[in-house]
């Protein structure tokens, strides 16, 4: 997960509150030409120093941040180094294919929840029942516990 950044865009510390940060595989400080270069080069060392506050990756993999320009070339070759370096460190380990199979497991069971959800909206529960429902629930009637429960016992 490559993140790009822009120095002096105000995001800094809005990036590290989301937590998108902690999952970047490397930071890419982006447009560092110009007058911007000064600024790229102050948002790549606080980038840098909050990564070192984030846990390394599962095989020990710690996140870069570079700066770049697509204008002047800078850093590009730096960038294209790091994920390189990051392919070859995963694909060594099995990292990379254990990712992919979790990803695929997690969209197996999303897609599995998705289907269920149509399918019981669709041919199970009628429009009007999942409103009455809805409407329990809004008004404190009934929790979605007893609200689910009441589906399963029509089920039988």
């Amino acid at each position: 997960f490559l993140l790009l950044m822009l120095a002096g865009a105000g995001d800094e510390l809005q990036g590290i509150k989301r937590g998108i940060m902690e999952m970047a595989d490397a930071i890419a400080i982006t447009k560092a030409d110009g007058d911007n270069v000064s600024d790229s080069k102050k948002a790549r060392a606080a980038y840098s120093n909050a990564l070192h506050l984030f846990p390394a990756k599962e095989n020990n993999w710690v996140a870069k941040s570079m700066i770049t320009s697509s204008m002047t070339g800078l850093g590009l070759e730096d960038v294209m180094e790091n994920v390189q370096e990051f392919y070859d460190k995963f694909t060594e380990d099995g990292s990379l294919k254990n990712n992919r199979i979790k990803q695929d497991i997690g969209w197996f069971e999303q897609l599995m929840k998705e289907t269920a959800w149509n399918y019981f909206r669709n041919h199970v529960v009628s429009a009007q029942q999942m409103a009455d429902l809805k409407e329990s629930i809004a008004i404190a009637k009934k929790s979605p516990h007893t609200a689910i429960n009441e589906i399963r016992r029509s089920l039988k």
